[in-house]
């Protein structure tokens, strides 16, 4: 079985999901779930200091956030592999706050994309699209069963 965290971030919103594909005899299991959901309320509240200096801040002290939840989870659950998909805004000082990870033998993909506002579905579909993960293929309804196992997006 594949264990991967995936975190889908921008400036004001953390997404933490755990991803798990299996190739099982007769088809293949997946599942992703999300784990966290992570808002940044001082984002929301700095609506008087729109200084780009304060919101740098804001961003790396949410960053901050973000990266201690994803050590708490990754350590926790055993992920092989960590996806991390940021908005331009976030992505850098993710990198800098997730970094190292890189040395813990985490295999760690990352993508430039504002995700942060798609469906658990939305998600797990351009995710396939991408790479990422594998190909997202709807499942049949059972009258058109070919015996695949493969129970999509929870």
């Amino acid at each position: 079985m594949k264990r991967s965290c995936i975190v889908v971030a921008d400036a004001t919103r953390a997404r933490i999901y755990s991803y798990h594909h299996a190739d099982e005899p007769g088809g293949s299991d997946e599942n992703l779930v999300e784990q966290r959901d992570l808002i940044d309320p001082a984002r929301h509240h700095a609506l008087d200091d729109r200084s780009q200096g304060h919101l740098e801040q804001l961003d790396v002290n949410f960053a901050g956030d973000i990266a201690d939840a994803v050590e708490l989870i990754t350590r926790e659950q055993g992920y092989c592999k960590l996806i991390i998909v940021a908005s331009s805004s976030m992505f850098g000082n993710l990198r800098d706050r997730l970094g190292p990870f890189q040395r813990s033998g985490l295999e760690i993909v990352e993508l430039e994309r504002n995700f942060a506002k798609l469906t658990t579905f939305e998600l797990r579909e351009r995710l396939g699209e991408l790479g990422t993960l594998p190909l997202y293929i709807r499942p049949h309804s059972p009258a058109h069963d070919t015996g695949s196992r493969r129970r999509g997006v929870h």
